[in-house]
């Protein structure tokens, strides 16, 4: 393919295109110029108004990572691992390779580079602790830009979108009053986790699903600093809605990475159960009892497998490999090794 060659870079189209159109008969050229000018346009990254065959692209349709960056105007090594991350083009190929993707969505991504903002500056910008700001992230009501699953260079992987987090606060004070002054009885996000028994994470579920109604905000206030609710509601509210254990209970027991279990819930293999508000906004993720041992019936981890013989990682590793255990799930794929048990050696079903 003539736009794909290593080194060529983006052939002049009036080069490649022109003697074929002098070439051809006018009836022969009509049919068959449809057909290869939507090919063109359909799979080499050009620019809008280029003319081909005939016909002017109106809007650019596919972008290289040098074209995107000089369009955006942003570093191309962060947009290349920003876009290695996210799957638009293969990683760990060389810089020169030209791999075209969809402009829009590689747009969406160079956008949210000048919106980076460091995890570890959330508690100020949201007004918070660092124990809520953590619960966030990993009940999934922020999500880093990219997670630690995913190959990125340096500071994008513990990043999370500004506009993410402009949405959160928005979400928050339009399920709270707007007041002047705290009325009594009511006390602030803290104070209600801690008499209503629950991280204040679970919390923050019940503002931005709409369960608790008695929650207020100071006109005055910045984030969550401007929150306060009637503590009896909320832990009244938690006692009815947040049934079963919550993701991190539940990673916990399976002894495995955050990341690694939400991958695990995406696709299915550890399931939840979803409660969702009317309107479709917020999702709040709890699992059964015994959501753990479930998993466990059938699946297994190098960790647990580990414990059970009394086996370092690295003599587990060259034991399974001489027996010739294989993970059904790669660390390189979802952060932690995950074996079906009915696939492995009867020693290793543990």
């Amino acid at each position: 393919m003539l736009h794909r060659l290593p080194g060529l870079g983006i052939l002049s189209l009036r080069i490649a295109f022109d003697p074929l159109e002098s070439a051809m008969g006018y009836a022969a050229r009509l049919a068959a110029f449809h057909i290869l000018r939507d090919y063109v346009f359909e799979n080499m990254a050009m620019p809008a108004g280029s003319h081909v065959l005939g016909e002017d692209l109106g809007e650019r349709r596919l972008h290289t990572c040098a074209s995107l960056a000089r369009e955006c105007d942003v570093d191309r090594r962060t947009l290349r691992s920003l876009l290695e991350a996210k799957g638009l083009i293969p990683a760990d190929t060389a810089e020169e390779a030209l791999h075209v993707f969809d402009a829009h969505l590689g747009r969406e991504i160079a956008e949210s580079m000048r919106r980076l903002v460091p995890v570890n500056s959330l508690p100020k910008r949201l007004r918070c602790t660092r124990p809520l700001a953590e619960q966030l992230m990993e009940e999934r009501i922020l999500s880093p830009i990219v997670t630690e699953l995913t190959w990125a260079r340096g500071r994008t992987k513990k990043s999370v979108d500004e506009k993410e987090i402009k949405e959160l606060i928005h979400r928050l004070f339009v399920n709270a009053k707007p007041v002047g002054s705290v009325p009594d009885g009511m006390v602030d996000l803290a104070k209600a986790a801690m008499k209503a028994n629950a991280p204040a994470g679970e919390i923050v579920h019940l503002i931005l699903a709409g369960y608790l109604k008695n929650v207020v905000r100071m006109i005055d206030g910045q984030g969550f600093d401007a929150i306060y609710l009637d503590p009896a509601e909320a832990k009244a509210i938690v006692s009815e809605v947040m049934i079963g254990l919550s993701p991190m209970e539940v990673f916990g027991r399976l002894r495995i990475p955050v990341a690694s279990g939400w991958e695990l819930v995406q696709m299915g293999i550890l399931p939840s159960h979803k409660i969702l508000t009317n309107d479709g906004k917020h999702v709040i993720h709890r699992f059964p009892l015994d959501a753990a041992e479930r998993f466990l019936s059938e699946f297994t981890t190098e960790v647990h497998i580990g414990a059970a013989l009394e086996l370092g990682v690295d003599g587990l590793k060259q034991e399974m490999k001489a027996a010739g255990a294989k993970p059904m799930l790669l660390k390189t794929e979802i952060g932690a090794r995950i074996f079906r048990r009915s696939e492995l050696p009867e020693r290793f079903r543990l």
